[in-house]
């Protein structure tokens, strides 16, 4: 019944997910990973998390940026085998395009073979369904449904034994706007 409730509020959670964009705020992605850093204190002991110091602040919705950093986050944790799992999370500064900035989560996990990196973002999709990994399969349509209200796209480049990188598009912060 627990699984079934998770089930249901992730179902909830991707159908409440619509945004009006003329209602995005600037936001401090640096807060919002410090942030994401303090909600995820217990599940990141014994994790090696890297912040990059220089991420650019972003236009969207706030709670839904922090869901989305999160949601890839605990992916990073919860399905990685190695001794220290290590997660990194930053932007690629060379990749500002058309107003959007690309940010990524790296991770040293168990990584997913290329014929399923595009059905993981299908929801109900776990490639993994050992029994001691939580989770519904909507975590990571949720991410793609956040990315794509905020006009972006989202994407994963992996190999198996050695990782993934998730990528996301999310338009920048134009520098005049004020803090938010």
């Amino acid at each position: 019944s627990a699984r079934m409730r998770q089930l249901i509020n992730d179902l909830l959670s991707l159908a409440s997910i619509h945004m009006d964009m003329a209602s995005f705020e600037r936001i401090n992605t640096q807060k919002v990973l410090e942030e994401v850093q303090e909600d995820l204190e217990v599940r990141l002991q014994g994790v090696n998390l890297q912040v990059a110091e220089d991420l650019p602040s972003v236009k969207g919705n706030k709670v839904r940026i922090h869901e989305l950093f999160s949601n890839l986050i605990v992916n990073a944790i919860k399905y990685n085998d190695k001794a220290l799992p290590t997660v990194r999370v930053g932007w690629q500064k060379e990749a500002r395009n058309n107003g959007m900035v690309t940010f990524f989560v790296e991770d040293n996990g168990i990584g997913i073979e290329s014929r399923y990196q595009e059905r993981i973002f299908a929801i109900f999709e776990k490639l993994n369904p050992r029994e001691d990994v939580e989770g519904t399969g909507a975590g990571l349509a949720i991410c793609k449904r956040i990315v794509e209200e905020h006009g972006g796209k989202i994407w994963v480049n992996s190999e198996v034994g050695k990782g993934s990188t998730f990528l996301f598009t999310i338009p920048q912060a134009r520098e005049v706007e004020s803090n938010a």
